[in-house]
């Protein structure tokens, strides 16, 4: 984890779970010092996202809120809409996704646990609408899975590793308290278009 200039401690409540932020004073930005996100298995993020899209990402750039938080934006050009509670989205449209954390210039704010979206990849997106409409991934990291082209021309989608929660060293560790020290778990792969129809399915279970 990088630390940044003067940090002091506050909290802050995501819907996935508890984590801890340092925001620098003076104007300056803030680095996560502990991020806890409980592991919710595929099915269950699929059920509670308000949005499932595959998309490739187009734009970043970075904006500052109220509080001096800076947000990473990130523009999604919608490939397929695979669930949306609301309506409103659509295949060839594009998705704001914001990103707690950025840079400008020297001033950095990272979240251990956060996802990470670069310019160019696609991903599978189960997405939460905030307090203040922005679009987030669901359990951070958790909700953004990378889509992988193989060398016989398959897209394929990392849903691992299975049983983890990130912790506040950014490390995965166990999902379990008896699992005793972090460890890292084997990632696991599905094909995409299976993958696609069963986030479908997990979804609609949700509006019956």
């Amino acid at each position: 984890m990088t630390l940044g200039r003067r940090s002091v401690a506050r909290s802050w409540r995501f819907r996935a779970g508890t984590w801890l932020l340092c925001a620098l004073l003076g104007g300056g930005f803030g680095v996560a010092s502990a991020a806890t996100v409980p592991w919710l298995p595929l099915s269950e993020r699929a059920r509670r996202a308000e949005a499932i899209v595959l998309g490739r990402i187009e734009t970043q750039h970075v904006e500052i809120d109220a509080r001096g938080w800076p947000w990473t934006m990130a523009r999604v050009g919608i490939e397929r809409v695979v669930a949306d509670r609301a309506g409103g989205l659509a295949a060839g449209g594009r998705l704001p996704v914001a990103l707690l954390g950025g840079a400008v210039g020297d001033r950095v704010m990272r979240v251990p646990g956060e996802a990470s979206l670069p310019v160019g990849a696609r991903f599978v997106l189960l997405l939460w609408r905030d307090g203040r409409g922005r679009w987030r991934p669901l359990g951070m990291a958790q909700g953004a899975l990378r889509v992988t082209r193989r060398a016989d021309g398959a897209d394929v989608v990392r849903v691992g590793p299975r049983a983890a929660t990130v912790g506040g060293s950014g490390r995965v560790a166990p999902s379990t308290p008896a699992a005793g020290r972090a460890t890292q778990s084997a990632p696991s792969w599905r094909s995409l278009q299976p993958l696609l129809e069963d986030l479908a399915r997990w979804a609609g279970e949700r509006r019956r």
